[in-house]
C-alpha cells in the first residue's frame, strides 16, 4: 500500500505535542510499588505448607502484585488478556510463512472463541478482549484505539511514527483503564513495549562483524530501567540479577538474544 493511499484514522488527527503530554501526565499518575506489603506477602509464602519457593515466579508475581495493590491480602476475581492487533509493513518483503490478511482472520476467532490462545482463558478463568491497533483491513474486532492500517515497511523506512508509537501506548493505557473501571484486577503483559521500538530500528544488528544496538532499542532501555526502577512496571522479570543492575548490562542482555554480546 502506498502512502498516498493509507487510510488514515481519527486517532491520528490529534497532535504529537499533546499525544506527548498527555502521555507524560499519565505517567504521573503511576506509583511505586509499597514494599512493606510485597514484605507481608514474602513472609506470607514462608508459612504455607509447601517446599520454599516451589512455586517459583508464581511466588514473585503475587509478592509484586501485593506491592502494586498496597495490600498483602488480596483475591483476584477477574482476569483478562488483552490482545492487540495489527500488521507489520515489512511482509511486503516475502519474510513472513502468511499474509496480512491472515491477521484478520485470526482476530474474528478470538471473537468466536476458536483459538488455542481463547482455549487456555477458558481453562484459567480469563476473558480475552482482542483490540485492532493497526490492522490493514477493519474487522469485527473494535477500532476505537487504531492508530494506523499497518506500519510501513522498516526495510525502507521507519515503520512508525514517533507520534503513533505514542499512540500506541496510550491505546494500551485506555484498556487497562477501561477493564479497571468493569472490575478487573489483573491483566497479562509480555513485554510487547518492546516492539514498538524494535520495529522501527533503521540500522542493522551487525555492522563490520560487530553487534551493534540501534538507537531505538537503547531509547526502549532507557524507558524500561526507569519505569522498572520506579517500580511502575509489573514486568520486572525482564531483567533481574546483575542485568537489571545498569543499562549496559540490558545491551548486553539484548545483544546475548540476537547472537552475541557487547555494551554500547
Amino acid at each position: 500500500m502506498v502512502d498516498d493511499e493509507r487510510k488514515t484514522t481519527k486517532n491520528e488527527k490529534m497532535s504529537m505535542k499533546e499525544n506527548e503530554r498527555l502521555l507524560i501526565e499519565k505517567f504521573k499518575t503511576i506509583k511505586p510499588v509499597e514494599k512493606s506489603y510485597e514484605e507481608q506477602a514474602k513472609r506470607r509464602w514462608k508459612t504455607v505448607a509447601k517446599p520454599l519457593f516451589s512455586l517459583g515466579k508464581l511466588e514473585d508475581a503475587v509478592i509484586r502484585m501485593a506491592g502494586i495493590r498496597r495490600k498483602a491480602d488480596f483475591e483476584i476475581r477477574k482476569k483478562g488478556l488483552l490482545i492487540f492487533c495489527a500488521d507489520n509493513g515489512v511482509v511486503s518483503e516475502g519474510v513472513t510463512q502468511t499474509g496480512q490478511e491472515v491477521t484478520a482472520v485470526v482476530a474474528e476467532n478470538f471473537l468466536e472463541g476458536t483459538t488455542t490462545c481463547c482455549v487456555m482463558c477458558r481453562q484459567c478463568g480469563a476473558e480475552l478482549f482482542p483490540v485492532d491497533v493497526g490492522m490493514v483491513t477493519d474487522t469485527k474486532v473494535r477500532t476505537d484505539l487504531k492508530v494506523a492500517y499497518g506500519t510501513r515497511n522498516m526495510t525502507r523506512e521507519p515503520a512508525m511514527t514517533r507520534d503513533q508509537a505514542i499512540r500506541g501506548i496510550e491505546a494500551g493505557i485506555a484498556m487497562a483503564e477501561e477493564l479497571k473501571e468493569k472490575g478487573y484486577q489483573m491483566t497479562s503483559t509480555v513485554n510487547d513495549a518492546y516492539r514498538v521500538f524494535s520495529n522501527n530500528v533503521t540500522s542493522p544488528w551487525v555492522v563490520d562483524g560487530k553487534i551493534t544496538v540501534d538507537d531505538n532499542i537503547k531509547n526502549w532501555v532507557d524507558m524500561s530501567k526507569e519505569m522498572v526502577d520506579a517500580g511502575e512496571t509489573a514486568t520486572y522479570e525482564l531483567w533481574s540479577g546483575a542485568r537489571a543492575s545498569s543499562k549496559t548490562a540490558m545491551y548486553s542482555h539484548i545483544s546475548d538474544l540476537h547472537g552475541s554480546s557487547t555494551s554500547p
